[in-house]
Formats: C-alpha cells, structure tokens, sequence
C-alpha cells in the first residue's frame, strides 16, 4: 500500500535554434534557462485522497500546489493567435476511483485553479481503498499507464507522501528518471523541487533529437540546451557545404554540431554509435572549421590524426572519424565516402526560449 500525488508534465512544442556564428565568444554549451512565471506546459495533476493520505499531508499538497502554480504569470488556455506560452492545469484526484475534478482547459486563471484545489483537497475520504496501491499485477496496474506516457513524451514527476521505502520505490518506479521526489513536510523544499523539475521538463527538444546532457548513458545526469540529431546523407561530391545546408533544411537555424569539450565529443560519439549501429559509424561531419588559415577550434580541444590539422579545397572540412592504426580513440579528419553521416545541433526549448517545430520566435 503506497501513497502518492503526481504531475504529469507533457510536452507541447518542439524546437529551432539560432547558430553560433564563427566569431563568436560563447565558446560553452548552456545550461536550460528557466523562469517559472514564464512556464508553458500541459500538467495534470493527480492527488491520492484516500485514508492512506493524512489531512496534514493532503494540506501540505495543496499549499505546495498553490505556491508552484501561483508563480506562473500566464496561466490558463489561449487562443490563436495569441500567445501559446501558457500553463494549462488539471486536476484528478482518487481513492478507489478516479474524479476529475478540472479538466486542463478549466481553469482561465490561476485563481480558478485555485479556487478548484481549495474545494477538492479539503480532507481526505471515509476509505482506505487507494486505486494505485491495488492494481500491481492487474489491468489496474499503474506501471503499463506510466510507462506508455513516458513513451510518448510525457514527463511523469511523482512525490511520495510516505516514509515506507517500499512505498517509495514503486512510486519511483512511475516517475520519469530524475523526477521523483519524497515530501517530507518542507512546503519550501517540495516548492522548489518542483518547481526545478517543471523547469527542466520545460527545456525539451525535436522528437528525432536527443538532448546534451553530462553522460548519454545517465538519464539523470545534467541536461543542456541543446539538442543532437545524427543523419545520413547522400551526395559526396557537395561534401561539408552539402552536410552545412542538410542541418538548416531538417531544422530551421540548426548547425553542424560544435564540439567545445572530450565530454561533448564523448556524448556525440556514443550518440552516433547508437543511432546508427547497423552501420558502425567510423566518419561524421561535424563543426570544426578552417578559417582564415586557422583551425575554428574553441577552448583548446583538439585530438588530431597524424598529418593534422591540413586544410583541403573547400577551406572547411571536417568530420569525426576513427584512425586506422586501430585507437578505440576518435580524431578529427575528413571522411571518405559517398553516403555520409552528419551531426547536427539546435537550441533546445525552454521557458526563456520558445519555438516550434515550423517556425522561429525570438526568446523573451
């Protein structure tokens, strides 16, 4: 028998970017900027009633609840041609059944929201039955609901109202990784928890891409806005002008992807070898320019082949590629083959940065 509230945090638009142009000073990968007031998500939020839940603890999730969406500037639906960058919220709350007390278009306004979490989370009901502490096994089991959202793209953020370390792990187990938390009765704490995983369910990329992020094997390890798409391309005669325009063409104002750091080229790396494993990608295109008789290589890195750095025809070449002397390593030099792969790079989207798929807005 567990307890638990969730925010379901989906996914409302994808991503472009702007370039980082050759003389550029910003020479480091940025973190997702974020601003609460400036959040633009879907949530459901789904709150346990049962007896499982005390009063105090069902009071402690609606001031929490209160506090992280009173934040919000923009809250409610809007209209097109308005301006999407708001924050719709429902609510579902449950014992034995589920009640949707707000749908996500309920509310067009935070005091509205308000005014349905105040009447719905008054105190919790006359039974113990709690649907999610009953269903393992069975078609009631929460696990398969959890896992097909989270394989859609939805952000599960669970909080356990429990101490049970039992409890605690089967509610994790619904959360996305990095997004389940324990309420230990610290309003602030838990305010800021969630507000910082909203935050960072905010910074999101294309559904082709992935996201930069520390360790590519680690979901939970720090994530950056930025987002990688690997591709293959046909046409070697174009060669690194061709793999230049294919980026844009994919998605608007994307580049070929910089290399600013052995971590970043590491993740780009394993990243390639996993998309593309039926080819066991040795070459791909990536950023690294030569210009004006010099390498455009910031911050110093370089793991150069032997009879590197040379400039070729174009002025600008090159690619990742493995040396053939047998090193597990991978060095820079230009690939040799018709059927090319790229890499390209785009900034994510965030609450400071909003853009779709089909079109390029300024940030804030």
């Amino acid at each position: 028998m567990f307890t638990v509230f969730v925010f379901l945090a989906v996914r409302l638009l994808g991503v472009t970017s702007s370039t980082v142009p050759l003389n550029s000073d910003v020479y480091t990968d940025p973190r997702c900027q974020g601003n609460i007031k400036n959040l633009w998500l879907d949530i459901m939020v789904v709150v346990d009633k049962s007896q499982l839940m005390t009063n105090a603890q069902l009071w402690q999730v609606r001031n929490t609840i209160s506090q992280v969406f009173g934040a919000v500037s923009t809250f409610g639906p809007t209209k097109y041609p308005a301006d999407p960058r708001s924050t719709c919220v429902g609510l579902v709350t449950y014992d034995g059944n589920a009640t949707v007390n707000a749908q996500y278009d309920t509310s067009k306004s935070f005091n509205d929201f308000y005014n349905v979490i105040q009447g719905s989370l008054v105190s919790v009901d006359s039974t113990n039955s709690s649907y999610l502490s009953r269903g393992t096994g069975t078609s009631l089991d929460p696990v398969p609901t959890a896992n097909r959202l989270k394989n859609n793209g939805v952000i599960v953020i669970t909080v356990a109202c429990t101490s049970d370390k039992n409890a605690i792990s089967k509610i994790q187990s619904l959360a996305s990784p990095g997004y389940s938390f324990v309420d230990e009765m610290n309003t602030s704490q838990l305010v800021k928890q969630l507000t910082n995983a909203l935050l960072s369910a905010n910074c999101f990329c294309p559904q082709e891409s992935v996201q930069y992020k520390d360790d590519y094997f680690n979901e939970t390890s720090t994530k950056y806005g930025i987002c990688v798409t690997g591709y293959t391309a046909t046409g070697g005669s174009y060669g690194y002008p061709h793999a230049m325009e294919w980026c844009d063409y994919e998605i608007k104002n994307s580049y070929l992807v910089s290399e600013f750091s052995q971590n970043k080229h590491e993740f780009v790396k394993n990243y390639m070898l996993d998309k593309f494993k039926y080819m066991k990608p040795t070459a791909y295109y990536i950023g690294l320019h030569y210009v004006d008789n010099q390498w455009f290589n910031p911050n110093g890195y370089s793991n150069w082949a032997p009879g590197y750095p040379q400039s070729n025809s174009t002025g600008q070449v090159i690619a990742s590629q493995a040396w053939t002397n047998g090193s597990l390593n991978y060095v820079w030099a230009p690939p040799q083959v018709f059927d090319f792969l790229l890499v390209c790079q785009v900034q994510s989207s965030s609450t400071e940065y909003y853009t779709t798929y089909s079109e390029q807005e300024s940030p804030f």
